[in-house]
């Protein structure tokens, strides 16, 4: 499971660790946190996606940035 291979490199680069089992019917789940490390690292995150998302919209010059991700969630 690809899901499982990225949450095992998140974990031993120290950003989450196992927050215990979550149920699930007919299935095993387990929680994941976010480490301190892995808060702080989203943190300094936040203002480069915030920016590039505004860069973004202004380059496609769209008046609705709502409308168009919705018309572009369509596609998933």
């Amino acid at each position: 499971m690809e899901s499982a291979k990225e949450a095992n490199n998140l974990h031993l680069q120290g950003l989450i660790e196992d927050g215990g089992e979550v149920p699930v019917p007919r299935a095993i789940a387990r929680r994941l946190v976010l480490t301190d490390k892995g808060r702080d690292l989203l943190a300094s995150a936040v203002p480069i996606w915030t920016e590039t998302h505004r860069a973004v919209e202004s380059t496609l010059g769209t008046s609705d940035p709502d409308r168009l991700r919705a018309g572009l969630n369509a596609f998933l």
